[in-house]
């Protein structure tokens, strides 16, 4: 999917006690990880290598993650890459017992107005089924299909 960020909708109804933090330090990369880790049905056993994996980009341009903390409890994430004049929207997720309530459009919106402002005007990402309503509410277009094939050795 795609969208003209200069459209998105400056006026986002969020809950009351919704926060969007910049992931920028261990601290806060453990909780991004956590909340990422449960929301995409990760086992929490392989967080460590998900910090690892992580750790050694999104401190650094053109990364950026981004954390939704609730009263104060983390509960959401998206991260941006911006590269090749567009802005790149990946891993947006809520715990389940977040859905519904505003705050997958919240995080997601996030990097895309920090993009925004950097200048960058188009933004692409890949849509779930849980997610596709929600991007297309913030005026992103379908461009193309992806299939993902998994293949699991029952051995």
């Amino acid at each position: 999917m795609a969208g003209e960020l200069t459209l998105l909708p400056d006026d986002l109804a969020a809950p009351s006690g919704l926060e969007i933090v910049r992931v920028e330090n261990e601290e806060s990369l453990r909780k991004w990880i956590h909340v990422a880790s449960t929301g995409f049905g990760v086992p929490q056993e392989f967080g460590g290598a998900w910090y690892d994996f992580f750790e050694a980009a999104v401190f650094n341009a053109p990364f950026q993650n981004y954390l939704a903390l609730l009263s104060g409890q983390p509960v959401a994430t998206s991260q941006l890459f911006t590269s090749a004049g567009v802005a790149g929207i990946y891993n947006v997720t809520c715990l389940p017992n977040a859905r519904n309530q505003g705050i997958g459009a919240s995080i997601a919106r996030a990097p895309m107005m920090d993009a925004r402002a950097m200048g960058y005007r188009i933004g692409i990402l890949q849509a779930s089924e849980l997610g596709y309503r929600v991007y297309r509410r913030l005026g992103f277009q379908d461009y193309g299909k992806l299939s993902v094939y998994l293949w699991e050795n029952e051995g």
